[in-house]
């Protein structure tokens, strides 16, 4: 999973419903929140290892301005 997450944001950013998405896309069936569980659990690897960062945009997307999330905000963003 993390593999094919790194993958997909070579060449542009990979929004966190990405990693949803790709769970669900998964052969095996599973309830909602154990895809959540399975993607939040991907992305909190890639950030651990330094192979990611977590960048919001706010509202109104003008400029598409990203800002970098604090490590101690990403657990409020990733819903854990």
């Amino acid at each position: 999973m993390e593999r094919h997450l790194l993958w997909l944001g070579i060449e542009d950013y990979t929004g966190l419903r990405q990693a949803l998405a790709e769970v669900r896309g998964d052969s095996e069936p599973r309830t909602t929140d154990e895809a959540l569980a399975q993607a939040r659990r991907a992305v909190e690897s890639l950030l651990a290892a330094g192979f990611v960062e977590l960048f919001r945009c706010r509202e109104p997307l003008n400029n598409e301005t990203a800002e970098l999330v604090p490590v101690r905000e990403r657990a409020g963003i990733l819903g854990a």
